[in-house]
């Protein structure tokens, strides 16, 4: 299940993503270090080709 959400995230960014970044310096020092990443795509009708393991990675590629 981790796989397929995982595989679902990554249609998503790969369609719309938005970045948004953060950083705060402080007397030559980064002190705040922020990245947030959204993506607004609705991911639908999904049909998996493949699954597998291998190791101890289990993989699944959708469409």
């Amino acid at each position: 299940m981790r796989a397929l959400r995982k595989a679902i995230e990554s249609a998503s960014m790969q369609v719309s993503a938005q970045v948004h970044s953060t950083q705060v310096m402080e007397d030559g020092n980064l002190t705040v270090d922020y990245l947030r990443v959204n993506s607004a795509a609705q991911v639908r009708d999904i049909q998996i080709m493949s699954e597998g393991r291998q190791g101890d990675v289990y993989t699944v590629a959708i469409t």
